[in-house]
Formats: C-alpha cells, structure tokens, sequence
C-alpha cells in the first residue's frame, strides 16, 4: 500500500525554497572581476511518470545586479519567478542613472530616458 508520500510524488508536484546562494558571472576566466550577481530560488519538480527522477531549476528571483569591467554599478532591478518586476535602473560610469525602466508581470510598461549631460 502507497503511503501519503508516495501517492503524492504521482501527481506534478513543485516544491520551492529560497536559497542563499547566488548565481555569478565573471568577466575572466579566472574569477576576479565580476560580471553580474542575482539572486534565485531552486524549483524542484516531480513528474508523474518518473516519480524515482527530480528535476532542479534555478529561476532568477529577487535582486540582480551587473557591473562594469571597472567594477562599477551598471544595472539595478529585481526578478520575480525569472521575469523581471518593478523598476531597473541602467547606471553611466560615473554613477549616474542614464536610464529607468519599469516592468509589471514581467512586461515592459515604461522607459524614462535621462537626456541631461
């Protein structure tokens, strides 16, 4: 006889948590100036067919940052389950902000457009 957990793995089941781990990029090969940092939440999943086979996703899910080779911010914005939300804002190399874009469900909404010098 199946016990609870056993018939639970039968069905699609997607379990989540929060990680503390963040995904890196790097500029080098040897890992000294960094590229980008995001964080992200690892999606489990069970398939009905394969109740024995689990399947790990990491999903973009929270801040996310990218620099300049110099090491300089160059954008700023958020993910929500591996889309982007709210507002990102794109940085020159002397820290001001050039641009601002805001998203809702992932979709672009708005791109304000720093004109001054």
């Amino acid at each position: 006889m199946l016990g609870f957990a056993a018939a639970a793995l039968m069905v699609p089941l997607r379990a989540q948590h929060i990680t503390e781990n963040a995904g890196k990029t790097y500029y080098d090969s040897a890992h000294t100036i960094l590229k980008e940092v995001w964080a992200y939440k690892e999606q489990m999943t069970f398939h009905p067919d394969r109740p024995d086979k689990m399947q790990i996703q990491r999903i973009r899910h929270g801040s996310y940052f990218k620099y300049y080779r110099s090491g300089k911010l160059m954008v700023a914005g958020k993910y929500r389950e591996g889309k982007p939300e709210g507002e990102w804002k794109y940085y020159s190399e002397t820290g001001e902000v050039v641009k601002r874009e805001i998203y809702e469900n992932g979709r672009l909404v708005e791109t304000i457009q720093n004109d001054e010098p």
